[in-house]
Formats: C-alpha cells, structure tokens, sequence
C-alpha cells in the first residue's frame, strides 16, 4: 500500500483562478424580447425561488432568462442620501462573508419581505415586463412546511404591490420530480427523493403518486454551511494567499474539487500517513533546548527583591555618619575620574589638530604627492589580452565539464537500460505548476465541507445527518415498501452535484440494511433548473384544468390573505386550526 502513497496524490495542490461555476449561471447581458401586458396571451411568469439561486423567466422561454444567487445589497448615495438596492449580478467582487450583502431567506423559509420586493422588482424588470403593475399569472415555488405568514405575506405582495392577477404555488422539490418522472409515472411512481439545497436538506418518500407528508425530514445543513466551513478553514490555513482567496474563487474551487468521501474516518486515517515522522521528538530536541536557554537567560535577567526584617532595618547615628563619609569619598573619587578623562580627551583633540596642520602644510608643499601614480594600462593593445586570456580559460572549463557529464552518463546507460526514462520522471512536474503561480493545497478541507450534511456536528448542529435520517425513515415501512424505495433514489437540488454524492450514500445504506439488498440512486438530468422546468411542462400540460387551483386576486380581495390556500398534487398540505 505504501507505493502508492505519493505525497502529490495525498494533499493535491490546486492553481488559484477562477475556475467554472457548475451551480450558477449569470443573468443575460441583454434582456429578452419586451412582452406588452396582454392578459389574453395567459403567458405565465414562472419563479422559482431559492435560498441558494432563484430562477425566473417566461413560461415560452426555452430555459429561464434570469439565474441568479439570492443576495441583495444596500448602498445609499454619499451626495443625493438615495438608498439603492443591487442584486448578486449587479455587484462586483461579491464576499458573503464580509460585505454588506442579505438574503431575503433565513434557512430556507422567506423572512425579510422587503428585500423579497426588492428581488421581485429586479426580476420583473430584468425579464422585460414594461408595465408597472404585473398582468401575468404568477406559477412560483416554496418549501416544504412553509409557515402560513410566509406565504400570506408574499400574496399580499403580489395582489397589493404587482397587482398580478393569480398565483400558482407548488414545492420546488415535487416539480422537480414531475419534471423528471413525467405527468404518469408522477402519479403512480414509488421513490425516495433526496433534496440537497443550500441552506436545507429534505428527505420525501413518495408512494404510488402519494407523497407521505408525515415521514417528510429536514436536516438543518445544506451546501451553504459546508462552504462556510471550507472558506474560514481556507483562509485561515492560507494566510500568505489571502489576496487572491476571494469568494468567488473558493466557491469554484469548492464546487470544482472539493468531493465526499465514501468512508470519512478512512480518509482521515489515509491523510494522517503524510504526517508520519512529526511524532517523533526527537527532531526537536535542539528548538526545545534552544527555548530552554532562552528562558533560562530571561529568568537570570529578572530582578531579585529580598525583604529585610525590620530590626536590620533600623540603624543608630554612628552607622548613619560612617555610610555618609563613604559616600563622600566615593564622589571625591569620582570627581577625580571624571577630571583625568576630561583632561585625556582635551589632549587628544589637541594632538588631532596638530597633526591635520602637518598635513595641510604638506599638501601645500607637494600637490603632486597626493595624485596616484598612473600605470598607463590600455595605452598598448597587448594589455587587453589578459581578459581574453581568462575567457578562453573559463570556457574550456565549461567545455570540460560537459565531457565528464557526457562520459558519466554513457557509463549510467550501460549499467541501467531505463536510464532515459528516470530522467524523463524527474523532469515532470506532477502539479503541473511553476512556482511564479498561486496554488493552495487541500488535505482534509478537500472533504469536510461536504461532510456536513453526513455530519451536522462538525458545524454545531445538535441533528442527524441525512444518511442516518434516510435510515430511519425507510424503516418506518414495511419490507417491500423499502425495497421500492431504496431501488429508486432520486437526489435533486445544488448539492446532487458533489463529486463521490452517489457512492458515499450507497455506502451509508448498504452497510445498514440485509445482505444483498439492491440500492439504486440516481441524479436528476435538471438538478437545478428541474422545478423551473417542471413549472412550465406542468402549466402546459394541464392548462385545461389548472385555472382551478390558481389564488385568483378577486379572492384575495373577498376573503383576505388568512384563508386562501389551495391544495394541488405540487403544493404543502395546510391543517387548518
């Protein structure tokens, strides 16, 4: 096992650049086509809202024409004292961590309703509605559980503020399924879908078409926390790159090639062999002894204050008068000292003097005396041989030298006949980097960011992990409602893109259920745009119908925003109270 136990391949090292984002995709630099408010047309405006990154567009868009991560800023004029709002692709060089930067959200639940306004009028307006009030309906998205004040704060919004003239709300993770199963297999499908989002992950068993709203977890990690952890982590450990770790790189770095490991104790085990040696004391037995003369010395140099008791204290006159003489004497002699030093000194100074008199006077006498003697060196060409000469002789050395390598080394292909291939692996660079570049290296952070979710702990989160949570959740049914269920897995959301997801969960499952127990888990061909999509095929695909379970703004106006709320095969279930 060793042999393979590269130092390259057990903390891999990464160029610092901007790498590709694999969750995010910028706003379009020119907005689509103006549409006129034309409530005929019935041309849906579909959003789908998210902690992490909302998605907006129109429902005869090909893909969404907005996507954007949920962060706003406020920034008020030093002249005018006019507070503007910008949004994530308005800013430049966006720092979550640092900057004045909010998201309407607080988990995954709405919480600040007036930046959510805020993100609405950027949407609406990036996307080309020209009115001000919003004519179109409006198919968005939330979250499971979804309080009641969350969701009649946000009509209120849109009847009062957009005066849109219905709503369509559905949970992101059911469209998300719709989109990937299709309209049948939505309605009679058994799985077990896995919705890894930013701030929040959701277990869902769903059964024949029915999702099972009372086994419905939520763990209380998402991508948001791993990252968090691997950026503070990052910089700390980083601190002579700090300039070139902005959040931007780190976010592409994290989502690029941090990864799960499939067994995170292992991991750790198999990282620990690059420290082997540093237990060993006796490497610094000469810093130790060095620290320990250090702080001898500084013990010696410190003061000694000994208390005399108080008899030794007190003193007659004659002991009084006997210290006095002897300071007397001492400042006699002292006096002395310092006469002899200053008469020493004024002799001195005289003799200087005399002495740079004799000088002057010489000067004076003999100018020439002064001027070096020329040697005339250059006036004959002869003369500048001598560097020709240590030329020729410097260059011979080097053609020497040269020769005795060359002869060592047909002597070296003769003993070993993979000679020219060693040479050849020690060229290489396996980093493929020079050391003008910036480059960090990723040991144990490469992992534990992504290791949250698994284990909520490592960031104080008192909660299972969602592999633990899958498992109790899956034996709360009978045998062969779990085998349907661990046989089609669906993972969905932002984080179904980390790099090893598939295997660590097959790991997790396989070792807590009985031997040759088939686990099947798959990602979603649209792991993030999916509820986007799943909106629109939905709308047209059930247009007939579908008027029906749209919150109309005549209904909001007759009986207020406490009572409306319309259940569909997409939306929570309200218990009322």
């Amino acid at each position: 096992m060793q042999k393979f136990l590269h130092e390259h391949q057990r903390i891999p090292i990464y160029q610092i650049k901007p790498q590709k984002q694999i969750l995010y995709e910028p706003a379009p630099e020119q907005k689509p086509q103006l549409i006129k408010n034309d409530i005929d047309q019935e041309i849906p405006i579909i959003i789908d809202y998210g902690s992490g990154i909302t998605k907006a567009g129109w429902g005869t868009s090909q893909r969404p024409d907005l996507s954007i991560q949920t962060l706003l800023s406020k920034s008020k004029d030093a002249k005018t004292s006019i507070t503007s709002v910008l949004v994530q692709n308005k800013l430049k060089d966006v720092d979550l961590f640092k900057g004045n930067y909010r998201s309407p959200y607080e988990r995954n639940v709405v919480q600040q309703f007036s930046l959510m306004e805020n993100l609405n009028d950027f949407i609406f307006s990036e996307i080309g509605v020209i009115e001000e009030r919003v004519d179109h309906p409006l198919i968005i998205t939330e979250p499971f559980a979804n309080p009641d004040y969350s969701r009649q704060n946000l009509l209120e919004q849109y009847f009062e503020c957009y005066e849109v003239p219905s709503v369509f709300i559905g949970v992101d993770t059911l469209f998300a399924t719709y989109n990937q199963l299709g309209q049948e297999k939505y309605q009679t499908e058994t799985c077990l879908v896995l919705s890894l989002g930013h701030n929040t992950c959701h277990i869902i068993p769903i059964i024949n078409g029915q999702v099972q709203y009372e086994f419905i977890k939520r763990v209380n990690v998402g991508v948001s926390s791993g990252f968090e952890l691997f950026y503070k982590q990052t910089i700390i450990k980083n601190q002579h790159q700090k300039h070139y770790l902005d959040y931007q790189t780190l976010q592409s770095i994290f989502q690029n090639y941090c990864e799960c490991a499939v067994n995170y104790s292992d991991q750790l085990k198999y990282l620990k062999y690059g420290q082997q040696g540093f237990e060993n004391k006796s490497y610094f037995n000469k810093i130790e002894r060095e620290n320990n003369q250090i702080f001898d010395f500084n013990t010696l140099q410190e003061p000694i204050y000994i208390d005399f008791p108080l008899q030794q204290k007190i003193v007659d006159e004659v002991e009084i008068q006997r210290r006095k003489e002897i300071r007397l004497k001492q400042a006699e002699r002292l006096r002395e000292a310092m006469h002899k030093k200053r008469e020493e000194k004024r002799k001195n100074h005289e003799k200087e003097l005399q002495d740079l008199e004799q000088l002057e006077l010489k000067f004076k006498e003999d100018p020439a005396s002064t001027k070096g003697k020329d040697d005339n060196f250059g006036m004959n060409d002869e003369d500048w041989n001598v560097y020709i000469n240590i030329q020729k002789d410097y260059e011979s050395d080097e053609e020497n030298q040269e020769l005795k390598l060359n002869e060592i080394e047909i002597e070296l292909r003769e003993l070993d006949p993979n000679f020219d291939e060693k040479i050849k692996i020690g060229e290489k660079n396996p980093y493929s980097l020079n050391m003008q570049e910036s480059f960090i290296q990723l040991s144990v952070d490469k992992f534990r960011g992504n290791e949250v979710i698994f284990q909520p702990g490592i960031v104080g989160v008192d909660q299972s992990g969602i592999s633990d949570t899958i498992i109790y959740i899956v034996k709360k049914f009978d045998q062969n409602i779990q085998n349907q269920l661990l046989q089609n897995i669906l993972l969905t959301g932002g984080g179904s893109n980390m790099r090893g997801i598939i295997q660590r969960f097959q790991a997790d499952l396989i070792s807590n259920f009985k031997v040759n127990q088939v686990i099947n888990i798959r990602q979603m061909e649209q792991s993030v745009f999916g509820p986007w999509y799943g909106m629109k095929y939905m709308y047209y695909k059930n247009l007939d119908n579908i008027q029906q379970n749209f919150i109309t703004k005549q209904e909001y106006f007759e009986k207020g925003n406490n009572s409306l709320f319309k259940a569909n095969q997409f939306s929570n279930i309200v218990i009322p109270y």
